[in-house]
């Protein structure tokens, strides 16, 4: 930025006027998203940070425009996410900087929904019930937080039974019982 200096004599009036003999640099923005990835699970927590590049280097103001409800908070560049409904989201970010330059993006993911299931005592038996999800399914038992391969097992009273459920979606859920 150069000033050049115009005098003007009228009584004791002067002008100073600047001129930004450079180029203005136009103010951009993009989204990133955590782990690069464009797929995530329901109750899966996630972020989003906007990235503004060039125009003043002072940017004033962040908006994220969420017509799903999906942001849990935001502050500044950054935008929590935590999905209840599996879905296709797309979520806009807006950046304004101190000459009021304004900048957007957009950017589009998939909530899948996460495996959910009941252990329950089928004739004696650990059962799971209600499974659902995406075939197929991993299945991880633990017996008092020891892992075990459950086959046909009888539970013994009194002893906390968890399955780690995990679909072909890798999206996991975890569920517990004491007989």
């Amino acid at each position: 930025m150069k000033t050049i200096k115009i005098a003007l004599l009228f009584s004791s009036f002067f002008l100073f006027v600047n001129f930004n003999q450079g180029r203005a640099q136009q103010l951009s923005t993009y989204i990133e998203i955590t782990g690069a990835k464009t797929e995530f699970c329901t109750n899966q927590t996630f972020a989003l940070a906007g990235i503004a590049n060039d125009g003043t280097g002072t940017y004033v103001e962040h908006h994220w425009i969420d017509n799903s409800g999906i942001i849990y908070k935001t502050e500044n560049n950054v935008a929590i996410i935590k999905a209840k409904i599996a879905g296709t989201y797309t979520i806009n970010y807006q950046v304004k900087d101190d000459a009021g330059n304004v900048a957007s993006a957009a950017i589009s993911f998939k909530i899948n929904q996460s495996p959910s299931a009941e252990i329950a005592d089928q004739d004696g038996k650990i059962k799971l019930i209600n499974l659902t999800g995406e075939n197929p399914f991993k299945f991880s038992w633990y017996e008092n937080n020891k892992k075990i391969e459950l086959e046909n097992v009888s539970y013994s009273k009194n002893t906390t039974y968890r399955v780690v459920i995990v679909d072909k979606n890798g999206c996991s859920f975890s569920t517990s019982k004491v007989f």
